[in-house]
């Protein structure tokens, strides 16, 4: 289930029962014992929520035992996983809340225990735990005798809201009335696409932010007022277009409203797509300073990365298009990023030589347009190293030596060829053309006959067609080369 929404459910049971049928959406099998392991209860538990399952599933859902195999999940041919976590969600009395809240400033305390059938003590214990969840993004909910509401500036509810919400198709129960939303942004976007100012975005991205935002503003959340540099030429580029998109929902943008929603936009823009040529005059010459601190910034990072062809990739636009996020607002970018903040971790810790490199390089840049922060170390080190995997793909040779058939040798060849992926060099030798002065210690070797010689490198011996354990031990090799 998606994990901020899964966050939410305070319901113990509701948590197993999703927990459960997690893992029997990601494995065809899992026997008692072992949904037992995953989900941390007893085996006697398990079979429990089996046979609530089995009563409470969606149409389009089956529940089945096959055996010693254990049990496995399946569905119909057009239902989806998120019909089947809808379904839960819908029991849970904080998504319930927190649905209710996106179009209401507050909600009438005793009139929503009264339709849902539930008692103040036990909502206000469910908002306290929620509110545990909610420390990340600076907001909390309130909850007294007369009222339920959000406490915390707009600005961080709506990027609540974006987290929550992205994920989900416009199919989930959250999203009242999105296709005409939908149909007014895609209308927007196909008229940006036939000026000067047309630029690859996320669609759905938008979209999300353009239905939250109108939500919020109908039912008067608005954003409050902040420094913002209005007088940007980006800002003035875009403004009027913004102002027409937002008239279709019978909305008057203020001036602060109108550069919230463009700065939503410009967080849709995607990397690796470039501007229209007039555009990118417009950006080069009224920008000047950005791009010539940006190229000096990468100029350096070439020479201590030893990889010129950095040169040639699209790193250098997609960080003045980072750059360009803080130049019109420091705050907000600051906001954005904070809250996909998980990926921090894992960041400076796949990579953390790069990492350190962009730090100290940071400090050292000129930071009118990039403060030091681990945000911005974050996401640097994420365009960096996507544009060192678009220049420099392999990393690793895997040496294939088989001894077969040759048409059969061929097509497993390609096979595994596909199944290790573009990060893999995987090269068809002869053992005796395998010569280990030039082995990196990083080298894989896949064979299906003994091998004579000792190797520091792992050998992954395998069957002239290998089994399903094999294959998953090579999958299992490759997998620190890829998330």
């Amino acid at each position: 289930m998606y994990s901020l929404s899964k966050q939410l459910i305070t319901e113990k049971d509701i948590r197993r029962k999703v927990d459960l049928l997690e893992n029997l959406v990601n494995y065809s099998h899992l026997t008692a014992k072992e949904l037992a392991e995953r989900i941390h209860t007893t085996q006697r538990t398990v079979f429990s929520v089996i046979k609530e399952l089995r009563l409470e599933l969606p149409k389009g859902w089956k529940l089945e035992s096959d055996g010693n195999n254990g049990f496995s999940l399946s569905s119909e041919n057009y239902a989806t996983t998120n019909e089947l976590w809808e379904h839960f969600m819908r029991n849970s009395i904080n998504i319930q809340i927190v649905k209710e809240l996106l179009s209401a400033k507050k909600l009438a305390t005793q009139s929503y225990i009264f339709w849902h059938r539930i008692s103040f003590d036990t909502m206000k214990r469910h908002i306290t735990k929620l509110n545990k969840e909610l420390r990340d993004f600076h907001l909390k909910i309130s909850v007294s005798t007369t009222n339920v509401q959000w406490i915390g500036e707009e600005a961080s509810i709506r990027l609540f809201y974006h987290r929550l919400l992205l994920p989900f198709t416009h199919k989930n129960f959250f999203f009242d009335k999105y296709p005409i939303h939908e149909m007014n942004y895609t209308s927007f976007l196909r008229q940006l696409g036939q000026t000067r100012l047309k630029f690859n975005t996320e669609e759905i991205f938008g979209i999300c932010w353009f239905f939250i935002n109108t939500i919020r503003i109908k039912n008067g959340c608005l954003i409050e007022e902040m420094n913002v540099k209005r007088d940007n030429i980006l800002f003035q580029l875009y403004k009027k277009e913004l102002k027409n998109l937002y008239a279709l929902e019978g909305i008057q943008l203020n001036p602060t409203e109108l550069f919230f929603a463009f700065f939503a936009f410009m967080e849709s823009w995607n990397y690796n797509a470039l501007p229209t040529d007039e555009l990118n005059k417009i950006l080069t010459t009224n920008y000047p300073t950005l791009f010539s601190s940006c190229e000096a910034f990468i100029n350096r990072l070439i020479d201590k990365l030893a990889l010129p062809a950095l040169q040639h990739s699209s790193l250098l636009d997609n960080l003045v298009l980072f750059s360009l996020k803080y130049y019109e607002s420091r705050q907000l970018s600051d906001n954005f990023l904070m809250k996909y903040q998980e990926a921090n971790s894992f960041v400076q810790q796949r990579f953390p030589v790069l990492y350190q490199l962009i730090f100290d390089e940071v400090v050292r840049y000129e930071r009118v347009y990039l403060p030091l922060s681990s945000y911005v170390i974050n996401t640097i080190t994420l365009l960096v190293q996507e544009a060192s995997f678009c220049v420099h793909p392999q990393q690793i040779t895997t040496f294939f030596l088989f001894q077969g058939e040759p048409a059969w040798k061929n097509f497993l060849f390609r096979e595994l060829q596909a199944l290790t992926g573009e990060r893999i060099c995987l090269k068809s030798i002869h053992s005796k053309d395998l010569d280990k002065s030039q082995l990196a210690t990083s080298d894989l070797i896949i064979s299906n006959y003994p091998l004579d010689d000792s190797f520091d490198q792992k050998i992954l011996y395998i069957s002239s067609i290998p089994t399903q354990n094999e294959l998953k031990e090579l999958r299992e090799l490759i997998q620190p080369f890829y998330l």
